[in-house]
């Protein structure tokens, strides 16, 4: 069967009409969701948590004025324990670290 350019042109603009009229009611049919972002409820207590850490100071000055009274008044006693359970800590860690 041979196909002819007069033939081709009358069913040519059918099809079209026809591809028009179903892209355009797919395209109403098919209707995408909207994106949309769930944040859970810890994003909230984290919020109040960096709040209220911001909230404090950076230094306990408190303390610091208490220590300060003591050294100036030669009251100030670090026990010898202590001292020795840090020397020992800070030889254990350089060990550590050069190994």
């Amino acid at each position: 069967m041979k196909i002819t350019a007069s033939q081709i042109g009358s069913i040519n603009p059918a099809y079209l009409e026809k591809v028009k009229k179903s892209s355009q009611g797919s395209a109403a049919d098919t209707t995408r969701p909207a994106d949309s972002v769930s944040l859970s409820s810890d994003v909230a207590a984290i919020d109040a948590a960096r709040e209220a850490i911001g909230a404090l100071p950076d230094v306990r000055q408190e303390k610091i004025e208490a220590l300060r009274r003591e050294v100036q008044a030669g009251t100030y006693h670090v026990p010898a324990e202590k001292i020795a359970e840090k020397i020992l800590q800070e030889n254990q860690l350089s060990r550590i670290v050069r190994k």
